[in-house]
């Protein structure tokens, strides 16, 4: 087993459901107690589609449109479509900003799309009426890899523990049958640690389910950084970008290094 770290590479079989940037920022408490309010939501929605609607012309209003502002605050409302059902697509919402690619994800496309986004934020924002003030960011992938335990002769855990170099484990002593210590029904697992480069913590959450109607292990890394740690001007949101990638790909294909990786470049 390789124990170095691989390259970044453009993978022609990659295992990725969807990459997504959040930007969030404060809400205005509202005289009502535990009510928040984005007071410049509604005047923002409309200067920054002005702004992007050459890149995603096409406007979708989610169900959460419906609601009461006040009810879901930090959920998206909005999303404007490259094209109409296909992506990538950008989406707003009181406090928060979200860009979000699938299929076609390539760093080198993804990123410009995330500066774009990020100055028509700066410059539509109705500062006049409220400030903006970012408080959260969040660099995000959701990957899977095809696992039937019915029909693999692999236990579960054991697959995380040889193909995404994960190890989770129950004493096999509290078990009846010690081999059932490897073959759990369920997995949700979540794991936090700090990060320096950019300064947060990344988020590591390795799941079982379903995708596309195909028995997966699904497995999402975040770079999150928070308050003061937040970019708020478009030099410093570049670096935090730059150094959040960096990270992501390093535990990407980190986990993914060996039988997993060669799957992926097949």
């Amino acid at each position: 087993m390789n124990d170095t770290i691989p390259e970044r590479h453009p993978l022609k079989n990659k295992p990725l459901i969807e990459a997504m940037l959040e930007l969030h920022w404060q809400l205005a408490e509202n005289p009502k107690p535990t009510v928040t309010i984005d007071p410049g939501f509604r005047i923002f929605l409309g200067r920054y589609y002005d702004r992007v609607r050459s890149w995603y012309p096409h406007v979708e209003d989610l169900p959460t449109s419906e609601l009461p502002e006040r009810v879901v605050p930090h959920v998206a409302r909005h999303r404007f479509w490259a094209a109409e059902g296909a992506w990538p697509v950008t989406q707003v919402g009181p406090g928060i900003l979200t860009v979000n690619e699938t299929d076609g994800y390539l760093w080198e496309t993804f990123r410009p799309r995330l500066v774009d986004a990020f100055n028509a934020l700066l410059a539509s924002y109705p500062t006049e009426i409220a400030p903006l003030r970012l408080n959260q960011i969040v660099l995000r992938y959701i990957d899977s890899v095809k696992f039937d335990e019915g029909g693999s002769s692999t236990p579960m855990l054991t697959f995380l523990r040889e193909s995404l170099h994960t190890t989770v484990g129950v004493d096999p002593l509290v078990f009846s049958d010690p081999t059932e210590a490897e073959t759990p029904l369920g997995l949700n697992l979540s794991l936090t640690y700090r990060t320096a480069k950019p300064n947060g913590v990344v988020m590591l959450t390795l799941g079982n389910g379903m995708k596309a109607d195909i028995p997966s292990i699904i497995w999402e890394t975040k770079v999150v950084s928070t308050e003061g740690d937040t970019p708020t001007e478009l030099k410093t949101f570049e670096r935090w970008l730059d150094e959040a990638h960096i990270v992501s790909d390093n535990w990407f294909f980190g986990l993914i290094r060996g039988k997993l990786l060669n799957q992926f470049e097949e």
